[in-house]
């Protein structure tokens, strides 16, 4: 086995277990409070900025889930796993000028032993991991992971091909609400961007046209060429506190994988952050890639609203927000194209909750934004 291959391998084993993954999801990494959607009155700015914002963002994001997983992994607190982090950071560093220094004989011969050894002297000179080592050889951190006595990692599938060939940069969740191809979606998960990719429960990749934009909602309608499997009708009116709901979504596929995933809560308020009367606040679990699925009545199998943020579980467990249907309806009703689209005046009757959950899970597609 060769160097290089032995070093991504050796990569990816402390990425599992420190639980390094992709930010696909929705658009709006996890922060303290849901992302404020973009208000009517703010500039439309070119895209490179937000790019730029997103990727700084989800960086931030993506350290602080190392930390979260190693402080579980050596049951220790942030600072104690932040510096843990710091060490293995700086041992790659150190490993990868050793083999690009164009010297061959540079190269350390093994390289999980340079890990073990390096990253062990490293936390013996840090004041505060030295004291949590409290006379344990450093080495103890790196046979942890990659030793013996290590817990060997699960076996995880390959990362879907579909993310690999479209190079896509973000993912979110749509449905559709007409037969003939209108979907909806969060205008945040589609951006600027005129036309993105859907992928349905067939796996068949779609290219489709971003028709209506509406930034102040986060709402975004779109026009597929070809008819759906599958489509979800539009509840026109508010439902009362405690209904119960559901979403069906595609949240981190790059670790979760591509199957759809059901999320079930209720609407525990009938206003939004900051008492927005335009949102629900739901108590449905929601993951990156789940903005932009439909928030479905579970009695009835409509939609009940737009799936768009969440709060971070350091400040709440359990808080989502969706766009009420209202406001979706609005959109519809204001756009002459979508005239096709029915809109029930009266309210569904109560039907089988396993086949409301069955036709949403045909109406609902991944978004694919590159």
């Amino acid at each position: 086995m060769s160097n290089f291959l032995r070093t991504v391998l050796l990569t990816l084993s402390f990425a599992a277990v420190f639980g390094v993954g992709l930010w696909l999801g929705g658009a709006r990494p996890k922060q303290e409070a849901p992302i404020a959607r973009p208000m009517a009155t703010a500039p439309k700015k070119p895209a490179p900025a937000p790019e730029k914002w997103t990727e700084e963002q989800a960086a931030q994001a993506k350290r602080s889930v190392n930390v979260a997983s190693i402080a579980n992994l050596f049951e220790v607190d942030e600072a104690i796993a932040n510096e843990l982090l710091n060490e293995y950071e700086a041992v790659r560093d150190q490993y990868r000028l050793l083999t690009r220094d164009g010297q061959p004989e540079n190269n350390p011969p093994d390289i999980t032993a340079f890990y073990i050894h390096h990253l062990g002297l490293g936390a013996e000179e840090n004041p505060l991991l030295k004291q949590w080592l409290a006379g344990r050889p450093g080495s103890f951190i790196g046979e942890s992971i990659w030793g013996e006595s290590a817990v060997p990692p699960r076996l995880k599938g390959p990362l879907p091909d579909f993310l690999l060939a479209g190079k896509y940069g973000n993912s979110g969740t749509g449905f559709f609400v007409s037969p003939d191809g209108w979907l909806v979606t969060n205008a945040h998960v589609v951006g600027q961007r005129q036309k993105v990719d859907i992928r349905g429960p067939g796996g068949v990749i779609l290219t489709v046209r971003v028709v209506k934009v509406d930034t102040k909602a986060d709402i975004a309608l779109l026009k597929s060429d070809s008819p759906s499997r599958g489509h979800l009708q539009i509840q026109g009116h508010e439902l009362p506190l405690g209904t119960r709901v559901f979403t069906i979504g595609f949240p981190n596929v790059d670790t979760q994988g591509s199957q759809a995933k059901f999320t079930e809560g209720s609407i525990s308020s009938l206003a939004g952050w900051r008492d927005n009367p335009h949102d629900y606040q739901i108590s449905v679990p929601l993951q990156q890639g789940n903005s932009g699925g439909a928030l479905v009545d579970t009695s009835t199998g409509m939609v009940a609203g737009v799936v768009t943020s969440s709060i971070a579980p350091s400040r709440a467990d359990n808080v989502g927000y969706a766009i009420k249907s209202s406001a979706l309806a609005d959109l519809v009703c204001a756009s002459p194209e979508c005239k096709g689209i029915a809109l029930p005046e009266l309210a569904a009757p109560e039907g089988d909750r396993a086949q409301n959950i069955e036709r949403a899970i045909k109406a609902s597609v991944m978004v694919l934004v590159k």
